[in-house]
């Protein structure tokens, strides 16, 4: 495979999961919320299973910080939990929730700006300024009627949460053993979900039906995502670099809406679940703002 091969098929694989998620949303059973939770668990052992294949033999105990701990628990069952909430918001639709996750450097120059006393020059301002275009434009999605204000919400608490799990990923992800902390990062978030939800049950959770017929999708969710996408991604910034890496990853929540229009028109609904107009503007904007926000960090 050529270098940036391992690039290319991390986003392929992040675009692929969203349909996949999207059936395994439309087949929740009647407690569709606290469905979720099952769900999460599952791609996330899921994931975890085949991570653990492919990180084998793993240095766990000099992967096991403080920080790679915190940025599994952000990343995962945090940020990935309301992924999955985002994306039910919007009628089972993932390809929009997924737009969101070109927002987290807004909120990551928030707690730059906000927290950490540093300035933002000019051309730092163009992307940042594209981001809230792009907020903007889904906030007048609300105004049609087109999703809920929940929706959106949830979608900017999704990239809150990954940008925190970024941080904490850039502070101990070190050195060449990131297959080591993205497995550690993953065992602890897998493993802090299944130690809550029993206390969620206790507390009044109510219990669904454990079925293969909604949970396959979720389980391959995490396999194409966290076990597959996450290590190649992992593995070409080892190989092909941090620069180039990103920027063809910048492109899967753009590419995912495509994807979901080809499986929709294979499956004959193309025409029931069109994409609104502010979500192709939203989408186009959140692209571009990535794009001029990797070209000057090189």
């Amino acid at each position: 495979m050529p270098p940036y091969g391992y690039a290319i098929a991390s986003a392929l694989l992040w675009a692929l999961s969203v349909p996949v998620l999207n059936l395994g949303l439309s087949r929740l059973p009647p407690e569709k919320r606290a469905a979720i939770v099952p769900g999460l668990l599952t791609s996330m052992t899921a994931g975890l299973v085949v991570l653990g294949l492919l990180a084998f033999p793993i240095g766990a105990g000099q992967a096991l910080t403080m920080e790679t701990v915190l940025a599994g628990i952000f990343t995962y069952p945090i940020a990935t939990g309301l992924y999955y909430l985002s994306g039910f918001a919007f009628g089972t639709r993932t390809e929009f929730a997924a737009q969101f996750a070109k927002i987290k450097p807004l909120f990551s120059a928030l707690i730059a700006v906000l927290l950490l006393g540093e300035t933002l020059n000019g051309l730092q301002a163009i992307p940042l300024a594209l981001m809230v275009v792009g907020i903007a434009l889904f906030y007048m999605g609300l105004l049609r009627q087109l999703y809920s204000r929940a929706a959106v919400t949830l979608g900017l608490l999704t990239a809150l949460a990954w940008a925190i799990g970024e941080a904490f990923v850039k502070a101990a992800f070190t050195g060449g053993d990131t297959l080591d902390h993205a497995f550690v990062a993953l065992a602890a978030g897998t493993a802090l979900a299944w130690l809550l939800y029993p206390v969620g049950r206790v507390l009044g959770m109510p219990s669904v039906p454990l079925q293969g017929r909604w949970l396959w999708p979720f389980a391959l969710h995490g396999i194409l995502s966290f076990g597959l996408a996450y290590t190649l991604f992992f593995h070409s910034i080892a190989t092909l670099g941090l620069y180039s890496t990103v920027l063809i990853n910048a492109f899967w929540p753009f590419l995912s809406i495509w994807v979901v229009k080809a499986t929709q028109a294979l499956s004959g609904q193309g025409g029931r679940r069109p994409v609104p107009l502010t979500v192709w503007m939203a989408s186009s904007s959140l692209l571009a703002a990535s794009v001029i926000e990797i070209y000057l960090l090189s």
